[in-house]
């Protein structure tokens, strides 16, 4: 899987986000953006670091945890990749489907972050630097099923240490 959906052109003040290992997430808005004729668009996003000039090619190859995206796109571990929240990664068929609106599906809740996507402890890291770590990185997890699953990663780590 190395194609991620397309994106619809991003307006001004539209809101992207990032994240590392080390500060946890950032977000930057967009301040400028030119559409081209072609449908291709070019935005120029503005930060506390700097200007990070971004364009819809940017979107033809997998978007990670450290590149910019839209603020609303959400993991899809079938994909190993983020993607826009209506939309998900099908196997099967090798293609981006319509995620099925159910009755019950808040779309605006926040889901926690598969094992997988929460960052390992580095070598020698004390667990509470750790945790405010994966906290920065995934706010989420300030809540009871959060630290359920923190613990969880945590155990896991010590286990094989």
């Amino acid at each position: 899987m190395s194609t991620s959906p397309p994106r619809p052109t991003p307006k001004i003040n539209d809101v992207f986000c990032r994240d590392d290992d080390h500060m946890g997430r950032y977000e930057a808005s967009v301040l400028w953006r030119n559409v081209k004729g072609d449908g291709s668009w070019s935005i120029m996003l503005f930060s506390d670091e700097s200007f990070h000039p971004i364009d819809s090619t940017r979107f033809s190859q997998s978007t990670q945890h450290t590149d910019w995206r839209p603020v609303e796109w959400v993991w899809d571990d079938a994909a190993f990749m983020f993607a826009p929240p209506n939309v998900k990664w099908d196997a099967k068929k090798g293609e981006w489907v319509e995620r099925p609106a159910s009755a019950g599906d808040d779309a605006a809740a926040p889901q926690l972050p598969s094992k997988s996507m929460i960052p390992a402890p580095a070598a020698e890291e004390h667990h509470t630097t750790w945790r405010a770590r994966c906290l920065r990185k995934f706010p989420v997890l300030r809540s009871e099923d959060g630290a359920a699953l923190l613990g969880e990663v945590w155990n896991e780590h010590k286990t094989k240490a």
